[in-house]
């Protein structure tokens, strides 16, 4: 009898640079490299491998690792391989691959591209200013910080640099630039100061363009820091850095970043505490604040801030906190003093979003598990209002809600919940129900 032999499948592949698959932003001069080897034979294992590092995608395609070419190197390792080439540079971005040679030497086929690029590394690259908002309202609620940039040529390449402490978001022409929220994440800042990189390419237009910035106390300057907080020098007003370098077509690049010339103003977000909540009074609103043509006269000039945190920046390299899921009340009731219990399944970390329709005006407050409690004043919007907060977060199960006008349902509340955004490739289910709720809610 003949025995067919099948094809061998080699394939490297999961490629992570700084345990991230196709990192923006990285401050590591060098880079760590991972993959992943597949094979369809059993008991295979890597005996060599070479990685290719180079400027421009086609020079990858054509084998030429002009940045580096670690040759073929003997060893089994797949992770953690630091790049041994040429220096690199900020803002630069790089594409590599790799393949390797099995147990019985046979080389396996180049992996797919993946890439990588540098963040701002040297305390030179940074032209920006911390900026903030002097007065009162600068601490207690949460501050509007916008400028309006003139792009001449068609854009090739865009990248921001931000961070705001404790908290921001960003918009670009009206648009959140990402869905992280929470961002950027809690360190001690003392010692380092994380900023986030985004490809903002798409979201610009030649013509006028409009940056805008919202920015919450977090961590930084909320009125119930710790104790270690408050000995590093914390509880300053919130500020943002922000530096965006525009490539264009032709090749020649304009930087744009925080100094006094941007404009300033309170918002609708009246107060924020990390865990105590967030107050929002939607008649303060201000529409097509993020906009380019808005009327910003009134606004105030930005303060440029000297930092009372002398941490280095860095880039961010942990996953982002994002709303990973949307959850249904299971029951409502009414309760004795006038309010609205909506109960959850289970407990998360998160907040609610109110849909609901009122008189301009009334006051609806959403209190969480040990009083935590977020307020919304209504606008009188007569096709009704959807809320849920920025600056804030509460552990969710049960949440009474007081000033509604008429009778919720099931709908008017839903659970928001958020955590980090990590792939989680493995988990865990027993014959205990409590246990693995338990472990569910961890």
């Amino acid at each position: 009898m003949t025995r067919t032999n099948k094809s061998i499948n080699l394939n490297a592949a999961g490629l992570t640079c700084e345990y991230a698959v196709d990192p923006l932003g990285i401050d590591v001069i060098q880079p760590r490299f991972g993959w992943v080897l597949q094979s369809n034979e059993r008991g295979q294992m890597q005996s060599a491998y070479q990685i290719l590092v180079a400027g421009s995608e086609e020079q990858l395609l054509a084998d030429n690792g002009e940045k580096w070419d670690s040759g073929k190197t003997d060893s089994d390792r797949s992770a953690n391989i630091e790049y041994q080439g040429k220096p690199l540079a900020s803002g630069e971005k790089c594409y590599w691959k790799v393949r390797f040679w099995d147990a019985h030497g046979r080389p396996s086929p180049w992996s797919e591209p993946g890439t990588f690029e540098m963040g701002l590394l040297e305390p030179g690259a940074w032209k920006a200013q911390w900026i903030g908002m002097n007065g009162p309202e600068a601490k207690r609620g949460s501050p509007l910080v916008r400028k309006e940039i003139e792009i001449t040529g068609r854009v090739k390449r865009a990248r921001v640099y931000m961070s705001g402490l404790g908290w921001s978001e960003l918009y670009i022409n009206g648009e959140k630039v990402s869905d992280d929220v929470l961002s950027p994440g809690l360190s001690d800042y003392s010692r380092e100061i994380q900023y986030c990189t985004y490809d903002v390419t798409t979201l610009l237009k030649q013509g006028k363009n409009a940056i805008g910035m919202m920015l919450g106390n977090g961590w930084f300057s909320a009125a119930n820091i710790l104790s270690w907080e408050k000995e590093g020098g914390w509880a300053d007003r919130p500020q943002a850095l922000l530096q965006m370098i525009v490539t264009y077509d032709n090749g020649t690049k304009e930087q744009i970043y925080t100094d006094e010339t941007w404009r300033t103003a309170g918002g609708a977000i009246t107060a924020n505490q990390k865990n105590p909540g967030e107050e929002y009074d939607a008649r303060q609103e201000k529409p097509q604040w993020n906009r380019a043509g808005y009327d910003d006269r009134e606004w105030s000039q930005a303060a440029v801030i000297s930092p009372s945190v002398e941490g280095r920046l860095t880039c961010r390299t942990i996953p982002p906190i994002k709303v990973q899921d949307s959850i249904r009340p299971i029951t409502l009731t009414k309760d004795g003093a006038g309010g609205w219990v909506f109960e959850f399944d289970r407990y998360f970390s998160g907040w609610v979003r109110l849909n609901v329709t009122g008189t301009a005006g009334t006051k609806i407050s959403m209190t969480y598990e040990e009083g935590e409690r977020d307020t919304y004043i209504l606008k009188g919007a007569p096709e009704g209002e959807i809320y849920e907060p920025r600056f804030t977060f509460h552990p969710v199960r049960h949440v009474r809600v007081e000033g509604l006008e008429g009778t919720p349902t099931l709908d008017t509340l839903t659970g928001r919940e958020v955590y980090s955004d990590v792939n989680l490739y493995g988990d865990f289910t027993c014959s205990n129900e409590l246990l693995n709720r338990i472990h569910g809610n961890i």
